[in-house]
């Protein structure tokens, strides 16, 4: 815990100010928590310069739970500095459709039928 917690402040730190260097260290890490930890806050870090880069990080999340949160996260900032690139974005992503509505203030999904 407290090494992924380490690299994940790394991330979060290089991010601000070499994200370049630091996207090519976060390819060099192997599959796992760590490294979607550390991916998450990569992303949050370059998302107020670099959103659609942070998205595609924040996609490249394994964990599903994860991923979907860091993603809205990201898309959250980029909707606050571009709104229509964001919003063509959310539209067309493979966030859970209740995500999708609450990102862009629409009402949630409709609940299915019963099974009768």
């Amino acid at each position: 815990a407290m090494k992924e917690k380490a690299v994940s402040q790394v991330a979060r730190s290089w991010g601000n100010f070499a994200p370049d260097d630091a996207g090519r260290w976060l390819n060099s890490l192997p599959d796992g928590s760590s490294r979607d930890k550390a991916v998450g806050s990569f992303a949050g870090a370059i998302a107020g310069n670099f959103p659609e880069e942070a998205i595609t990080w924040a996609q490249s999340v394994d964990d599903p739970a994860m991923r979907t949160n860091q993603t809205v996260s990201v898309a959250k900032t980029w909707l606050t500095m571009n709104k229509a690139a964001a919003t063509q974005w959310i539209t067309s992503s493979n966030l859970p459709q209740a995500r999708k509505n609450q990102l862009l203030g629409l009402p949630p999904p409709k609940p299915s039928p019963p099974k009768k």
